[in-house]
């Protein structure tokens, strides 16, 4: 499991809303399969057609959005482990003032207990352009 927890977003019209359109994981340099793997958003508060699952469909023209800023949770599913070593995600289509701005990814074997991988505790430079990707963000373990 890997855990996208925002903690600080750029603000605007929107500041108690997060969102992107795309979360993709790395290792050596190459983009893992998210093929079988499933996005929850637990405690979050979704539109239809923005839930969890938009965030790793591989389409940027789709997006998850959560009203109450709850983490975004990556199930690779049993048998399907997969080592990362960084992330990214795209900006989804409006409202810059929704994009994380600072955030913890986190590990977990288990869903219960998690591993800091990736603290951002000072605003990224997280692109304004939509349906655009942030760089690589590699993991501090």
């Amino acid at each position: 499991y890997y855990r996208f927890r925002t903690t600080a977003i750029r603000g605007g019209i929107s500041p108690t809303m997060v969102q992107l359109s795309e979360i993709e994981f790395y290792f050596s340099g190459t983009k893992l399969s998210l093929t079988g793997a499933t996005a929850t958003n637990p405690g979050g508060s979704n539109p239809v057609g923005e839930e969890p699952s938009k965030a790793i469909d591989g389409n940027t023209a789709t997006k998850w959005l959560d009203f109450n800023i709850l983490p975004l949770v990556i199930d690779f599913g049993a048998g399907n482990l997969r080592v990362a070593d960084s992330f990214r995600f795209a900006t989804a289509n409006d409202e810059s003032g929704r994009d994380p701005l600072q955030w913890a990814v986190e590990g977990s074997n288990d869903n219960s207990t998690w591993t800091a991988l990736h603290t951002q505790s000072t605003n990224a430079a997280v692109p304004t352009a939509r349906f655009t990707f942030t760089e690589r963000f590699y993991f501090q373990v």
